[in-house]
């Protein structure tokens, strides 16, 4: 019970970080977009890395890090959301497995990991229409999903206590 206990936090520690990462590079990358003239460069106002090279970063590669930083936890993400479709079919057969995780919970996670993959690719790309509409939803699926993981589990009870809300 407390192992489902540390394991539920634990996760929920990793989409909350998940989630914060990729709202920050999407405002990061929305925010330069907007400043930048779309030439079809990379490059931000500097070009590049100076002399103090921890000094001198632009905005853009700033952009570049943090995008590929979504990109790398969008991919854990993935896994995980693969390793628990193995583990239903597994347990349940194909059939029982592809219609169970094609309701609610799973659709929306999926959701969010397709639309921050088209984000990062749109960034990457210098479509900041893209970036900005299907990165907002991004995020927003993310968020939902963050709200599957603060459900209560039959054996373990609550993960997270909000003090004065609720009857009890």
């Amino acid at each position: 019970q407390e192992y489902g206990r540390r394991l539920v936090l634990r996760n929920l520690a990793f989409h909350l970080v998940h989630l914060l990462l990729a709202a920050v590079a999407l405002m990061v990358s929305t925010q330069w977009n907007l400043g930048v003239s779309h030439d079809g460069s990379a490059a931000g106002s500097t070009g590049g890395i100076g002399g103090d090279w921890w000094l001198d970063v632009d905005v853009a590669m700033a952009c570049d890090v943090l995008q590929a930083a979504v990109v790398l936890t969008n991919t854990y993400m993935l896994h995980h959301e693969w390793r628990q479709l193995r583990l239903t079919m597994r347990l349940k057969g194909w059939s029982d497995a592809l219609s169970e995780y094609s309701r609610g919970w799973n659709l929306i996670d999926l959701l969010g990991i397709v639309a921050l993959y088209v984000a990062a690719a749109a960034h990457f790309g210098n479509e900041p229409f893209v970036l900005e509409q299907v990165g907002a939803l991004g995020v927003l699926a993310n968020a939902l999903s963050l709200l599957q993981l603060l459900q209560p589990f039959q054996a373990t009870g609550t993960a997270v206590h909000v003090d004065g809300v609720g009857g009890g």
